[in-house]
């Protein structure tokens, strides 16, 4: 968990992304509200500047699987 803090400060906009995410999940009264709220955070992030940075494999499967949700939601239409 250190290592995933240390590459997602609150330093950075992504780490203030997921921070946010994190805590408004816990309040979100259903479904549909908590698949707004994932994609309004994880869509615009810049998750390719930190793949490859940390010494964790699993951080940086992490990132990955960021870059991989991101893109995906990024592509999505409207509804």
């Amino acid at each position: 968990m250190e290592v995933f803090l240390a590459e997602y400060g609150l330093s950075t906009e992504e780490g203030l992304a997921l921070m946010s995410l994190a805590e408004a999940l816990l309040r979100v009264p259903d479904a549909e509200t908590s698949d707004a709220l994932i994609e309004d955070k994880i869509a615009p992030a810049d998750w390719k500047r930190h793949k490859g940075r940390s010494k964790s494999s699993l951080v940086n499967m992490s990132t990955r699987g960021l870059m991989l949700t991101g893109g995906v939601l990024g592509r999505r239409d409207p509804a």
